[in-house]
């Protein structure tokens, strides 16, 4: 008589050591014991790469400490440059040239009044020797036409005579003005004859061109 075969516990094999018969399901495999799963860094860089530290930083290139703005194809770094200063120069030379054109339009005013004050002095001093001496007639050709018209020569050659005038009269100008107009003079000139005989008062005015002539005569002795 036969005894029934133990039923097998759980995860062993028949008692022979044979494999067990196939029964439809697919072994399991088998995970060796030393075999881990992989880590990654908690920076969440990447396996087998450099590492960036907050994100700062790039590979390929050289850093620049710093400098906000890396160099150019020259080799120029640092910030953009500042606002082009060749406007501020080109408005001072406008400026210095309007200061030069103004000095220079001064001088020549001042020259043109010099040489105006000078020519009506140098018109009352020649006259002024004519009729000190008593050479009116040389005097008389010194009139405008149209004082001329209003005072004839022999009317001023006596009128000179009863000043008795001397060769040692002094001669002392009080004013001496003039102004060129369209290129003309127009000056006048005042003073005094200190003679020996008693002083005498004088008042010119000339007007024209080169040399200028009197216009107007006032002489009559002081007091």
């Amino acid at each position: 008589m036969s005894t029934p075969a133990d039923p097998q516990e759980p995860g062993r094999g028949p008692a022979d050591g044979r494999a067990p018969e196939p029964s439809g399901i697919p072994p399991r495999p088998l995970m060796p014991p030393n075999l881990a799963a992989p880590s990654y860094p908690a920076q969440g860089g990447y396996p087998g790469g450099p590492q960036y530290p907050g994100g700062a930083q790039y590979p390929g290139g050289p850093q620049y400490p710093g400098q906000p703005y890396p160099p150019d194809a020259f080799g120029r770094g640092g910030p953009p440059k500042g606002r082009s200063r060749r406007g501020l120069w080109i408005g001072l030379g406008i400026a210095g040239g309007v200061v030069l054109l103004a000095i220079v339009g001064l001088v020549v005013l001042f020259s043109l009044i010099g040489n105006s004050v000078s020519r009506v002095q140098s018109a009352a001093d020649e006259f002024n020797h004519h009729i000190i001496k008593g050479e009116t007639s040389e005097a008389y050709e010194q009139f405008d036409p149209a004082l001329k018209r209003n005072l004839s020569a022999t009317r001023f050659a006596n009128g000179v005579a009863g000043l008795r005038l001397t060769p040692d009269c002094a001669l002392k100008y009080s004013d001496v003005s003039s102004k060129t107009v369209n290129g003309a003079t127009q000056g006048s000139a005042a003073g005094t004859l200190d003679c020996p005989n008693g002083n005498v008062n004088f008042s010119y005015v000339f007007s024209g061109s080169e040399p200028p002539l009197m216009t107007s005569i006032q002489i009559r002795p002081q007091g």
